[in-house]
């Protein structure tokens, strides 16, 4: 994997495809006794309105159940994982 950090941001390209980064994705937090809160499917949702995007989706990733614990007051980690034509 290659890596590429912009605005304290870091990007790495995955081998795999979209749903496969994220199902290895969750399989590495949930080792780690972090939390996937929520996978959100952007480009799924787009082709349910008749929109074309390439496969993007979000995981929100919450660290020792902190954002459950205090709900709105602390944020998720965010992880989108999309696919791009390089």
């Amino acid at each position: 994997m290659s890596s590429e950090s912009r605005n304290g941001l870091v990007r790495l390209r995955s081998p795999y495809t979209v749903s496969e980064t994220i199902a290895r994705l969750k399989g590495i937090v949930t080792s780690k006794g972090l939390t996937v809160l929520a996978r959100i499917d952007h480009s799924g949702d787009a082709t349910r309105v008749g929109l074309e995007m390439n496969p993007l989706n979000l995981a929100r990733i919450d660290h020792s159940g902190d954002a459950t614990r205090v709900g709105l007051e602390m944020n998720p980690l965010n992880q989108p994982i999309c696919e791009r034509n390089f």
